[in-house]
């Protein structure tokens, strides 16, 4: 208790901001800390994440209810429950403090047991008429907890940004969902689904949906097994999702083909800033195919980041995408980790970077197979055979390398 007077004690009274996560609470502890929020009317964001672990599960529910009940309800924008062990009975717990949030505009739920029950008292407790943004992640709520997060969203007429990820989530429950987030084209800006087994059913709701998404940016489909050439072909429509900022393909089974397709995504869609193909089957073959549609005639992309990992990429595919970066000054990053690189490759395209002064872009190499490389050696190809050739060639004609 005395601790937590002392960590809450200098707290300004016109915060606007509290940030508690990460601190354990005992009873005690949460009653000083209760006195000292009691006092601060004008929070409109706290961070509640993580502040009973460890904690039995009485002394963790009375932590719950003191603190989150502490807050100005009236004021409260925003807050974030992430990493606690809340499950049915926490959220039962807090079924006043939920209820009373009426300014309620964003709140987060991410690994926190959360069942099928659970998320179905949420949907009966929170206030949804100004919530903007809600996040479920690593969850065991399984396909009825989508059927619930679907009764939340279909009432949210403001919503912009929604995840549910990690939660167990199957094709009848994914569909629910689906259907519910289609009905918010007006409004939705950030989507992501990622890791959650979604079928052709789902797949044709989604390509539906997209196209009355009018204002998304973020498209999070990582791992969720959702027909690939049906996305990439809707989305080789830039007039589909038009703001489209952030796309994340990994864990869908792309090949070199689907790679170049999503390459030419960047030529269409300049405001593209953020692509993940991650865990596909891209090989060397791929990346240079994807650098080589991305490389437009008339003005470079904006890209700032293209992550490839775990992508069986060897050393022509790596020295591509190097390049590729070199000729675009908005990348900021590279992920190639945990392919299969030649030693002497990594050691030319970090020498490559070094010279550009751009050796910060690239990011880590640790989990590299580097004796698994099966490209022919870059310092031995026929360049005139070479795709690399054709690819150098592209960019300094067009973008002076």
């Amino acid at each position: 208790g005395e601790r937590a007077a002392e960590l809450m004690g200098g707290a300004p009274e016109d915060a606007t901001a509290v940030r508690l996560g990460s601190k354990s609470f005992g009873q005690d502890a949460a009653e000083e800390a209760a006195k000292v929020l009691r006092r601060l009317q004008n929070v409109e964001w706290a961070d509640m994440s993580d502040i009973i672990a460890g904690r039995p599960e009485a002394e963790a529910l009375e932590v719950l209810k003191c603190m989150c009940g502490a807050l100005p309800a009236a004021k409260l924008k925003a807050i974030d429950l992430s990493e606690n062990a809340l499950g049915e009975k926490g959220i039962r717990a807090l079924e006043p403090v939920l209820r009373s949030l009426e300014a309620l505009e964003e709140i987060k739920f991410m690994n926190d047991g959360l069942s099928e029950l659970s998320v179905r008292l949420l949907a009966e407790y929170l206030p949804v008429e100004h919530l903007r943004t809600l996040h479920f992640h690593n969850n065991m709520s399984g396909s009825g907890g989508a059927v619930a997060a679907a009764a939340i969203v279909a009432k949210c007429d403001k919503l912009e940004d929604f995840r549910m990820s990690s939660s167990r989530v199957q094709p009848d429950g994914g569909l629910e969902l689906i259907k519910a987030l289609s009905s918010k084209g007006a409004t939705l800006r950030k989507l992501n689904l990622s890791d959650s087994m979604l079928d052709e059913e789902c797949t044709e709701e989604l390509v539906a949906g997209l196209q009355k998404f009018t204002k998304l940016t973020d498209l999070i489909l990582r791992d969720t097994g959702v027909d690939k050439d049906a996305i990439i072909e809707v989305l080789s429509d830039p007039s589909v999702v038009p703001e489209l900022a952030v796309l994340d393909l990994s864990g869908l089974e792309l090949e070199a083909d689907d790679a170049e397709a999503v390459g030419k995504l960047l030529v269409t869609r300049p405001r593209l800033r953020k692509v993940w193909l991650d865990d596909n089957e891209l090989e060397s073959d791929g990346l240079v195919k994807f650098c080589l549609a991305a490389t437009d005639r008339s003005a470079p992309s904006m890209i700032e980041l293209v992550s490839a990992q775990s992508s069986q990429v060897g050393q022509r595919g790596a020295i591509a995408l190097i390049k590729f970066a070199l000729a675009h000054k908005s990348v900021k990053r590279v992920e190639l980790n945990d392919n299969q690189i030649a030693e002497a490759a990594v050691e030319k395209i970090q020498s490559m970077l070094e010279k550009a002064g751009r050796a910060d872009i690239l990011g880590n190499l640790d989990e590299n197979a580097d004796d698994m490389d099966e490209d022919e050696d870059f310092e031995e190809a026929d360049e005139g055979d070479d795709e690399l050739a054709a690819l150098t060639k592209s960019l300094e004609s067009n973008l002076s390398l």
